[in-house]
């Protein structure tokens, strides 16, 4: 999400020239994450599309059928990954997968099951087959985790990709966007905010709290996401009397990117660029924290609870960062914790 790449990325044979959503979902039961060419994404896409809206039946058995008839001679570089939820009359789900791609697999320690396909799958799977510290107060199996663990490496990948920007070499990243299934049906969730703060650790292990450098708010207009980047130029902190810190910026540059889906027909309305307010609780915390001896810790959280909101006012163009005095425990603990790790596995 940096503004101008051009010098960065002058060698590079393929350059990004926009955004473009890589995940679907077509029906309360079915979800699509593709890759590869896309105007082939693109066809395959509106054809599946049409089958998942009229086919009288919509499960694994009519899906699979679908596909097993589909004339797919045509196709180069159409990669693709579909997840089917069956329910049956006792309210029983069980989950089917059908994927059409040089899939790679593994199994994490914190991801559990993951595969990867597209340009990005080797260095994505690395970065979460990494040894991680983590911690939930949801209890595993609960579907409630899967959102903490994907919201918390949306926020570490961009804090990844700021620090480095080695992937976006490889064509892959830029904005990432997950789905979920909530026990009725897929969704992506809406109005969330991603932020990615910097700090450093000296000598003496002490530090100070990590300050914002951006935050990405995500929401969805009907079919297009729409993300406003807001970065800080200026740190204000404060507390409210109570047991709220707020972290405050009233010098900040904004900018607002639209990533719409690969379908005909899906127009671009002239307002959807209008910068707009945002208040949220659903929050992914990146940092990117330096010792005094050169590493780098990437620590990173989720948490959609009372203890921290992001609050953006457009036509006062400033943001505030609202955080409960009980959470900077957790914070220090956090950052000692992403030292020692690191040093551990060195």
């Amino acid at each position: 999400m940096e503004s101008d790449l051009t010098d960065f990325l002058a060698h590079v044979e393929h350059k990004p020239i926009g955004l473009a959503q890589k995940i679907y979902v077509l029906a309360d039961n079915v979800c699509i994450a593709m890759a590869g060419f896309v105007m082939e994404m693109k066809h395959f896409l509106e054809d599946f599309s049409r089958f998942c809206k009229t086919a009288p039946k919509l499960d694994f058995d009519s899906i699979k059928e679908y596909l097993h008839e589909y004339d797919f001679t045509e196709y180069r570089g159409c990669m693709f990954f579909i997840m089917i939820v069956d329910r049956s009359t006792e309210g029983i789900i069980d989950v089917k997968e059908i994927s059409m791609a040089d899939v790679t697999e593994v199994d994490s320690q914190t991801f559990d099951q993951s595969l990867a396909f597209g340009s990005g799958a080797e260095e994505y799977l690395k970065i979460i087959n990494q040894k991680m510290l983590f911690r939930s107060s949801f209890k595993d199996g609960d579907i409630r985790q899967s959102v903490v663990k994907q919201g918390a490496l949306i926020a570490h990948l961009l804090t990844l990709e700021r620090a480095t920007k080695k992937n976006l070499l490889s064509a892959w990243g830029g904005a990432y966007e997950f789905a979920i299934y909530d026990g009725k049906r897929f969704i992506k969730p809406d109005n969330v905010a991603y932020i990615v703060n910097f700090g450093v650790i000296d000598a003496n292990g002490s530090f100070e709290m990590p300050m914002p450098v951006f935050v990405l708010h995500h929401r969805y207009e009907g079919e297009i996401l729409v993300i406003t980047k807001v970065l800080w130029k200026n740190h204000i902190i404060r507390d409210d009397g109570t047991d709220f810190y707020i972290l405050t910026s009233d010098d900040i540059i904004t900018e607002t990117y639209l990533v719409p889906p690969i379908k005909s027909g899906i127009g671009l309305s002239q307002d959807l660029d209008k910068l707009r307010s945002f208040e949220t609780a659903w929050i992914g915390m990146g940092y990117l924290v330096n010792t005094h001896d050169q590493l780098s810790i990437l620590p990173h959280f989720f948490t959609a609870s009372v203890d921290m909101k992001v609050v953006f006012t457009a036509e006062a163009e400033r943001v505030e960062i609202y955080i409960r005095d009980t959470m900077l425990p957790f914070l220090k603990e956090m950052m000692t914790l992403g030292v020692t790790s690191v040093r551990h596995f060195e």
